[in-house]
């Protein structure tokens, strides 16, 4: 009820429930990691041109690392910025090494977007990956884009307007990937992209569902 609000906002000092708060800022990272590198593993051709992962180790123990250091920094921010400043996150020492961290996943996702598209030859999959790369390369740039824009606000704005437009692309974000993915079933038929298989009549090259015979018996 709205009494009950009142109270809420009035025990704390008019910024609400600082628990709430908290949980807010929890889900808001682990979806945004989340988004990050399940981004990274499909640009490194996870299920659509690769079944497995030769560094998923990497993937994965990076994926915790950044998960330990978001919340070490927003503890640091929140331990050492003073209670009545109206500094915004994204613009302190800590949010600024988030962004930091937010751009390397980013390059790291180019990199692998491009190292992928070398090896597709299937139109539909170059095509998938291209519009993959395009959008999210756009994403990644979004969070310092938003934080400079935040800087040009008035005090009374920056935060709801910057956290507006963050949760917004991140919204877009998922909306894309599941629409993308929804409608290229296909993309996930292809258990690797090269599959070298040898024997004494010759070399099999399996890519997906097209296979390529070559005889050593034509070069004998």
């Amino acid at each position: 009820s709205c009494d009950n609000e009142d109270g809420i906002n009035a025990e704390y000092g008019g910024f609400g429930a600082p628990g709430l708060l908290v949980a807010a800022f929890v889900a808001h990272i682990i979806s945004m990691i989340l988004l990050m590198f399940l981004l990274v593993l499909l640009a490194k051709g996870w299920g659509i041109t690769i079944s497995q992962l030769t560094d998923k180790k990497i993937i994965f123990g990076t994926m915790i690392t950044f998960v330990l250091l978001y919340f070490v920094l927003y503890l640091w921010h929140i331990l050492t910025n003073d209670p009545e400043s109206t500094q915004y996150f994204f613009h302190s020492v800590p949010g600024i090494i988030v962004i930091i961290l937010h751009l390397l996943v980013g390059l790291w996702f180019f990199w692998s977007i491009l190292r992928t598209m070398k090896v597709v030859d299937i139109p539909s999959k170059k095509r998938f990956f291209l519009l993959l790369g395009i959008f999210f390369c756009l994403w990644f740039l979004m969070l310092p884009i938003f934080a400079g824009i935040a800087y040009a606000l008035e005090i009374w704005w920056r935060q709801k307007v910057a956290e507006g437009l963050v949760l917004t692309s991140n919204a877009l974000g998922f909306l894309y990937l599941s629409l993308a993915l929804s409608k290229a079933e296909e993309l996930f038929s292809v258990g690797s992209v090269t599959l070298l298989s040898t024997d004494n009549d010759g070399i099999t090259e399996s890519y997906g569902t097209q296979s390529v015979q070559q005889s050593h018996n034509d070069t004998l």
